[in-house]
């Protein structure tokens, strides 16, 4: 496999400088961040374009009890940007290297969005390594969706920078968000190369992960908002009905950002869950 560079960090700030770099058995560097010092872990993986700093209002919160471990995934934020590899099973194998990597044998796994599905197949191809899994912003990518196919039309046209408009529509929340968290995120997810874009949502948007949703036994969080524009409420009622072992919350009026726009219940929900396997 041929490796780019190394992108330049993007942003010269705590969070950046506190990422370390891991080597995976492939080739691949990826950058991460690590919080907390629990005797569990807690592998967190983030959505399409952004990167560890996503999770950045919810870490801190869970690492008061877990290690905490966040990387940017392949093509996102600090780490390489490799011209191919774009597929779920390969993000999927991505997290599972690192953990290796890192020596880490067993975590608990949260994906929000893109980092959903990645954890939706990691956690089914190696079901040893993830004892509790937690999906937010989730589905199953077959449902029609108007915010779907709007994202494949605008990424089919991109070119290299991003148009700004089209940035400035990508970010968009239904709710008061972290504006200090939004405008760094937005120059990472900018920096993004077209290929990745296009790499990504070329598979992602054909991904079918029902087949293997019923061997996911192990207990299972589905968190989402309902004025989620990529992911519907029919598509959370198949990962309920496939998914062996879940517990199922909605957020009333909140959008596919959960993450940004409710950190706190957010972080609670997921520790109680991670806790107890139910969600209040």
């Amino acid at each position: 496999m041929t490796h780019s560079l190394l992108p330049p960090t993007i942003l010269d700030d705590a969070w950046s400088r506190a990422k370390k770099e891991a080597t995976l058995a492939n080739g691949l560097r990826l950058r991460y961040v690590e919080l907390g010092a629990g005797a569990e872990t807690v592998l967190m993986l983030h959505g399409f374009t952004s990167s560890s700093r996503t999770w950045s209002l919810v870490a801190p919160l869970l690492a008061q009890r877990y290690r905490v471990l966040l990387p940017d995934m392949r093509g996102h934020g600090d780490s390489e940007r490799p011209l191919t590899g774009y597929d779920i099973p390969q993000f999927a194998h991505d997290a599972v290297a690192f953990l290796d990597t890192i020596g880490v044998t067993q975590a608990h796994l949260v994906g929000v969005s893109l980092g959903s599905f990645v954890a939706q197949q990691a956690a089914a191809s190696y079901p040893e390594r993830f004892p509790t899994l937690v999906l937010v912003a989730s589905g199953t990518s077959q449902t029609p969706s108007e915010g779907r196919e709007w994202l494949r039309q605008q990424v089919e046209q991109l070119t290299d920078p991003i148009d700004p408009q089209f940035l400035a529509e990508w970010m968009d929340n239904p709710n008061p968000v972290d504006q200090a968290l939004y405008e760094k995120v937005t120059l990472e997810v900018a920096a993004i190369p077209k290929h990745v874009w296009q790499g990504v949502v070329n598979t992602m948007l054909t991904h079918d992960p029902r087949p293997f949703l019923p061997t996911l036994t192990m207990p299972t969080g589905i968190i989402w908002g309902t004025l989620d524009p990529f992911f519907s409420l029919a598509e959370q009622e198949v990962l309920q009905a496939l998914v062996p072992n879940n517990a199922f919350k909605a957020y009333p009026g909140i959008g596919h950002n959960l993450h940004w726009e409710q950190p706190e219940l957010l972080a609670k929900d997921i520790e109680f869950f991670l806790h107890n396997h139910t969600i209040l």
